[in-house]
């Protein structure tokens, strides 16, 4: 760990949290009680403030934990009480932090926490370079051993003693960076291996009751802290004729998702239910569940054939191999450097150790060729990713063919001269820093005699030579999709709607006013928010309703990876933040005809399309690890 004259180490002292002071950028976990889940790190003030140490954009401040202290779920980092107005909303990682963001929970690593401007904080896991603070105090060098007999050089003359070294100024500002230079770029290499898939499937056996709160499937599973989607499907068999009931998830005891109810006008009808449901839960482990909320009538038997299947799968863990990389277009030319600021202050230098005696040199030989480049290791592993953001849920992705192997690069091309040594002038006071100049070709001079060093030169680089032809890319085969289940059979239909008036042109659902909202029982409309609030939505999907009935060959996870997510907000509602798609610039696959409107059914059918390719793969990987 680099040591800094602005570090804090956060001891808690008593109190429960502690407020990041702009006046250090490194702050170390001082006690395991600053490392719980119970302490909350307060962050710097987004807006107003009155001292000399004001947040400005580019601010990057690291947490460290070089001891271990960090514990549990770790500290909590929060907004600062002055920054909770309406008007201020502070993000981390997208994710509004009035009621706090978890995210330091390793212990014995560091965090960058960088302020982006606009009450937006990014935070990640490891250190971030930012600006090179005052370096510290250098400690003693040891001795240093005999340097062996080389070659004869002419003696060289007593050097005299070095002289105190001044303090060395504060940095100047860097100057914005031109364009990078042109250059085409090679092929890229191999991409790692893919992350194992978090998921469970559990198949319950069947059950037969008329008890409220039974439980007709269950199953434990450990969190990551991605999203998990839940999906439980089977049939319901009323065994009498009136009997209905209402069926919903559980994560522990807390309900979530949408409420299915089922019911027959007849005994033994099966009646077919998919409860699909994604949650956001911290890490740990929780037990998933269906149960019925409510029956009456008599007896229902889950699963006439077999029972109720349950599929538990963490959104994001799993990743397919990453493809080739196509050709690099051209880079512009590079811009002028800025003129350099000047140097900070050094800290004072101890006391070097006794020197050896130095043998005799030799005249110095011609310079060798460069040996060839040695083969490239293998890329180390990707450092653990930050915590996701508020960005809407999507699909996990699919896996991809086998990647074709990478041709081979090109031969680089000869380096150009470079030029020869200049003397060095006096330096002049720094100024202001400038764009860049563009680079020199002048040619290289021959090596002459070794005598005294001079003054160091200022003559241009050579250019660099062409990069060779890029190898072709590889073509893996994808593999194929597996066969669509049998479809249920078909349920029975729902009891006829009240009826709906046309006004001016827009279908409203009357079912009599209650200050504010159009209600009639578990239905209602807010008519200033334009929300519908019901206890269920249901499509009509009779196979007697349709035609040109086809299996769906297409990729559904190609479909969702080129689905864009964005949050937004409705213009006559600024207050409610949603996260969603853009009908126009969505396939037409989920958005209605004029694709000015998302079908949220077919998004549905796309889903579970998706889960079961991904099913089929792993059930492809599974049969390949064993026959292995």
């Amino acid at each position: 760990m680099s040591t800094f004259k602005n570090t804090k180490i956060i001891y808690h002292e008593g109190l429960g949290s502690y407020t990041l002071d702009l006046r250090h950028s490194e702050f170390i976990i001082g006690d395991t009680t600053v490392g719980g889940e119970g302490f909350q790190l307060i962050l710097p003030r987004v807006s107003g403030g009155t001292g000399k140490f004001k947040l400005i954009e580019g601010t990057v401040i690291t947490i460290e934990d070089p001891d271990g202290n960090i514990n549990g779920l770790g500290p909590l980092l929060r907004t600062n009480p002055n920054d909770t107005t309406a008007s201020v909303g502070v993000r981390i990682n997208g994710q509004n932090a009035v009621n706090g963001y978890r995210n330091l929970k390793t212990p014995y690593t560091s965090y960058t926490l960088i302020y982006d401007g606009n009450n937006i904080w990014s935070l990640s896991q490891g250190t971030a370079q930012g600006d090179t603070g005052s370096q510290g105090s250098q400690g003693p060098i040891g001795p240093q051993g005999t340097v062996g007999s080389q070659g004869a050089q002419g003696p060289t003359g007593l050097q005299g003693s070095t002289g105190t070294q001044g303090r060395q100024g504060p940095t100047g500002a860097q100057g914005n960076q031109g364009p990078t230079g042109t250059g085409v770029q090679g092929a890229q290499g191999a991409a790692g291996s893919a992350v194992a898939l978090n998921y469970a499937v559990h198949q319950a056996s069947q059950l037969t009751t008329n008890t409220i709160g039974a439980t007709i499937i269950s199953k434990s599973f450990v969190a990551t802290g991605n999203p998990i989607q839940i999906i439980v499907s089977g049939d319901a068999n009323p065994l009498s004729a009136g009997v209905w009931g209402q069926l919903q998830l559980y994560r522990d005891s807390t309900a979530i998702g949408n409420v299915v109810q089922y019911e027959s006008s007849a005994g033994n009808e099966n009646v077919p239910y998919a409860l699909n449901f994604i949650d956001v839960p911290s890490p740990g482990t929780y037990t998933y569940s269906m149960k019925v909320n409510n029956m009456a009538g008599g007896n229902t038997q889950f699963g006439e054939s077999t029972g109720a299947i349950m599929t538990l799968v963490e959104l994001g863990g799993a990743l397919g191999p990453q493809g080739n990389q196509g050709r690099q277009g051209p880079t512009g030319p590079q811009g002028s450097t800025g003129a350099q600021g000047s140097t900070g202050a050094q800290g004072n230098q101890g006391p070097t150790g006794l020197q050896g005696s130095t043998g005799a040199q030799g005249n110095q030989g011609p310079t060798g060729f460069q040996g060839s480049t040695g083969a490239q290791g293998n890329q180390g592993p990707t450092g653990i990713q930050g915590s996701i953001g508020a960005q809407g849920r999507q699909g996990p992705s699919g896996i991809d063919g086998i990647a074709g192997a990478t041709g081979a690069q090109g031969a680089t091309g000869a380096s150009g001269t470079n030029g020869s040594n200049g003397p060095q002038g006096n330096q002049g006071p720094s100024g202001p820093q400038g764009n860049q100049g563009p680079t020199g070709t002048g040619a290289q001079g021959s090596t002459g005699p070794q005598g005294n060093q001079g003054p160091t030169g200022t003559g241009a680089q050579g250019s660099t030579g062409p990069q060779g032809n890029q190898g072709p890319t590889g073509t893996g085969a994808q593999g194929s999709t597996g066969p669509q289940g049998r479809q249920g059979p078909t349920g029975p239909q729902g009891t006829n709607g009240s009826d709906a008036s046309i006004s001016a042109g827009h279908l409203q659902l009357i079912f009599g006013y209650d200050g504010g909202y159009w209600s009639k029982e578990a239905m209602y409309v807010d008519e200033n928010q334009g929300f519908i609030f019901a206890n269920g939505f249901f499509q009509n999907s009779s196979r007697t309703l349709k035609t040109n009935i086809e299996n769906y060959t297409e990729s559904a996870l190609d479909l969702l990876n080129s689905v864009n997510i964005v949050s937004f907000n409705y213009k006559d509602n600024l207050e409610s933040t949603h996260i969603g798609f853009i009908a126009e610039d969505t396939p037409a696959e989920l958005s209605t005809k004029d694709q000015n409107a998302m079908d949220t059914n077919s998004t549905v059918g796309i889903l579970i399309k998706a889960v079961q390719e991904l099913q089929a793969e792993i059930k492809r990987l599974r049969d390949l690890y064993e026959r292995n």
